[in-house]
């Protein structure tokens, strides 16, 4: 559950950082690059076309992830209960 909740999280940041512009992400490669001192992997122009729909993905998976961590968490054992009890 732990992961599901990192997952969220590491989404839901991503997502807004595609969602914050063009700029800023171009500016956060730039940054890595330099602090790198090498060009490991470029920029996808894909994502930056399509920046907008990509971060609402991002939201979208994340929104999917905190459910069913909240489902394990809260409907999980008392369905479990269920079948155990029958």
């Amino acid at each position: 559950m732990v992961f599901l909740i990192l997952a969220g999280v590491l989404s839901l940041l991503t997502g807004f950082t595609f969602l914050a512009g063009k700029e800023k992400i171009e500016a956060l490669d730039k940054k890595l690059n330099k602090s790198l001192n090498k060009v490991l992997v470029e920029t996808d122009a894909f994502f930056i076309k399509n920046r907008q729909g990509t971060g609402i993905c991002l939201i979208l998976l994340a929104i999917l992830f905190f459910f069913i961590a909240y489902w394990i968490k809260v409907r999980a054992p008392v369905n479990m209960v269920k079948i155990l009890v029958g």
